[in-house]
C-alpha cells in the first residue's frame, strides 16, 4: 500500500466492512436500515504529524456571534442547542463527549470559566430538514437557546430526499424562525 494508508490483513482485529449490511450497496436508502450505525466498523487511529508551512491558520469569527460572545465574556449563562441529523446527535461517536458540539461547548467553557455553558442535544437521527421544521418548536424554540448549531444535510440527499432548492428554503425558514422566535444566534 501507499504511504499513509491502512490495509486490513487477514485475521486482523480491524473490523471487516464486508460484514456490514451496507457492503456492496449501489445506493443507500436510510429508511431500509432504521437505527443502523457504523460504530462497529470504525477503526480509530492516533498519529503524530508535522503540519506544513502552508497549513491554514484559524481566523477568529467571534464577531459573527456578538451577543453570545458578550454573554460569555460577562460570565453569563449561554445555552446552546445542537440541532440536526444523526451526525449532530452523536451517532457513531465513540464517546458522547467526543461529539463535535459537546467538544465545542467544553472548549467555550474552558475559555470562559466564569460563564455557564449549557449544551442541549436537540438532534434526531434520520431527520432531514423536513422533520427539522416539524420538530423545531419542541426541540429548539421551546428550549429558549442563546445559540443554535444547525447540522442537517446527510438525510436530505438520500434516495427520495429533499431537492436542493427545498433544502435551501427549509434551512432559511429554520434559521429565520429561530432568530425571530428566540433571538438566538
Amino acid at each position: 500500500p501507499a504511504a499513509g494508508t491502512l490495509r486490513r490483513l487477514p485475521g486482523s482485529r480491524l473490523p471487516d466492512f464486508r460484514e456490514n449490511v451496507l457492503f456492496g450497496q449501489a445506493t443507500f436508502d436510510h429508511t431500509r436500515f432504521p437505527g443502523f450505525g457504523n460504530a462497529a466498523f470504525f477503526a480509530f487511529v492516533d498519529y503524530d504529524y508535522e503540519p506544513t508551512a502552508d497549513w491554514p491558520v484559524q481566523a477568529s469569527q467571534a464577531d459573527r456571534l456578538p451577543r453570545t460572545r458578550a454573554r460569555l465574556r460577562s460570565g453569563q449563562r449561554v445555552k446552546l442547542v445542537a440541532y440536526g441529523d444523526s451526525i449532530t446527535a452523536g451517532g457513531d461517536a465513540s464517546r458522547p463527549d467526543l461529539v463535535f458540539w459537546r467538544r465545542w461547548a467544553a472548549a467555550l467553557q474552558a475559555k470562559y470559566p466564569q460563564a455557564e455553558v449549557e449544551a442541549v442535544n436537540g438532534a434526531t437521527g434520520g431527520d432531514s430538514t423536513v422533520q427539522g421544521l416539524q420538530r423545531l418548536q419542541a426541540k429548539v424554540i421551546d428550549e429558549r437557546p442563546d445559540l443554535v448549531l444547525v447540522g442537517f444535510g446527510m438525510n436530505d440527499h438520500n434516495v427520495g430526499g429533499v431537492p436542493v432548492p427545498q433544502f435551501e428554503a427549509n434551512l432559511e425558514t429554520l434559521i429565520t424562525r429561530v432568530r425571530q422566535e428566540t433571538g438566538a444566534e
